[in-house]
């Protein structure tokens, strides 16, 4: 049996319908988000100039999946390397911030005790410490 060729069978298929209403005004919603309109003025301007109803929160939904779809179609960018915090130090300023920061994770805290304010004696019940107990 012969390897069918994939690219000959996707060819072939039909074209898929839009899924969304809103694919067809994808350019204006994308290009609305990147100028900080928030998604409610969207619904608004939808409504109002290419006659489509719908909720802020369908709006929402098709930016995420069409960034999504974006980011998936786009060619693999390689991520640059995090700079070292080290690299990015820069003069004695930077230096001494470090000395201090070490200086302090170095040192030891003190831990103060809570008083007791219960006496345990095995085999008794347990009772309230004396004001003089808990100062010692």
């Amino acid at each position: 049996m012969a390897i069918p060729d994939f690219k000959e069978i996707l060819d072939s298929l039909p074209e898929k319908p839009l899924r969304s209403r809103l694919e067809p005004y994808r350019e204006l919603v994308l290009e609305m988000r990147r100028r900080g309109r928030p998604f409610r003025e969207i619904v608004h301007v939808l409504d109002e100039k290419c006659g489509v109803h719908v909720v802020a929160s369908t709006v929402y939904d098709f930016v995420k999946s069409a960034r999504a779809r974006e980011r998936d179609h786009e060619p693999n960018v390689v991520e640059k390397p995090r700079q070292d915090a080290a690299r990015l130090k820069k003069g004695p300023v930077h230096d001494e911030l470090d000395d201090r920061i070490a200086a302090l994770k170095a040192r030891k805290t003190q831990s103060r005790t809570a008083p007791e304010r219960f006496q345990f004696v095995s085999g008794e019940p347990l009772r309230l410490a004396s004001k003089r107990d808990r100062k010692s």
